[in-house]
């Protein structure tokens, strides 16, 4: 869990998300609160299964089946190039 939002992959690799939702941490492209579990898009991560999830303290982390890695939020040391939030 991070500060205010929570993260929870299902037997499916389905990836779902609730809590505050700024920085873009959800996962649903915006910024909104979410108070109940709400599924992340399954083509945000190229329609392949989530196997694991981390949530920090304003960002977000996903692996998928094939060990591709997927980081969002506040982008400070996330490694993005462009430190924009995504």
């Amino acid at each position: 869990c991070g500060y205010f939002h929570t993260l929870a992959v299902t037997k499916d690799g389905a990836l779902w998300s609730c809590g505050f939702g700024s920085h873009g941490v959800l996962g649903h492209n915006d910024q909104n609160d979410r108070l109940v579990p709400t599924r992340i898009e399954a083509q945000h991560f190229g329609n392949a299964n989530i196997i694991s999830a981390a949530a920090g303290p304003s960002h977000s982390a996903a692996v998928t089946d094939e060990g591709t890695l997927y980081t969002w939020g506040n982008a400070s040391g996330l490694g993005h190039a462009n430190q924009q939030a995504e």
